[in-house]
């Protein structure tokens, strides 16, 4: 009987929710004890989530936030071979 309740398909999803959490939150009080910055974590998290998108070195960019400038990554798309085709239309200067 036991387990035909955790088998339920709401249940699951609320364990798997709670779960989830807790490892979100463990990875984040990891990242607060390895910093040397001395965050406080609503800080670390409103800058973690602010910073979401930007190349960094994680672990530079927590022990100096302020220091540690974002990388520009490089470009993966293939140029198009066929001319005039594409985003990159090249435009003829005579």
């Amino acid at each position: 009987m036991l387990v035909a309740c955790f088998l339920n398909e709401k249940n699951f999803f609320k364990l798997a929710r709670k779960i989830f959490k807790t490892v979100k939150l463990q990875l984040i009080k990891y990242l607060q004890f390895k910093s040397r910055f001395g965050w406080s974590l609503s800080n670390l998290v409103a800058f973690l989530r602010w910073n979401l998108f930007t190349y960094r070195d994680l672990w530079k960019w927590i022990d100096h936030p302020f220091d540690a400038l974002p990388s520009v990554p490089e470009s993966v798309q293939i140029p198009l071979p066929l001319a005039g085709l594409g985003q990159h239309l090249q435009v003829k200067t005579t």
